[in-house]
């Protein structure tokens, strides 16, 4: 999913309201992303260079995210059908 860290902060900070998580403050979450960029982000060239990365724009609503990770999917569904 591609979005930046300033709108995966914000959403997270969000949730911690609306879902009244209190794992979810400012420094957590900051860290959290932190160590995603360090630890998990770096795979994302490895992925691309094999011609197996499938990039959703994650900035759109729900419903429009949803429909894109569903067809991209698709195909690997029928493979193990």
């Amino acid at each position: 999913f591609d979005l930046e860290d300033s709108e995966l902060l914000r959403r997270t900070l969000t949730r911690a309201t609306t879902e009244g998580r209190s794992d979810d403050v400012d420094a957590v979450a900051t860290h959290r992303i932190d160590v995603y960029n360090v630890a998990t982000a770096p795979l994302i060239d490895y992925y691309r260079q094999a011609g197996i990365l499938i990039r959703i724009d994650a900035v759109r609503p729900i419903d429009e995210v949803t429909a894109e990770v569903l067809a991209a999917l698709e195909p690997f569904a029928a493979r193990s059908g």
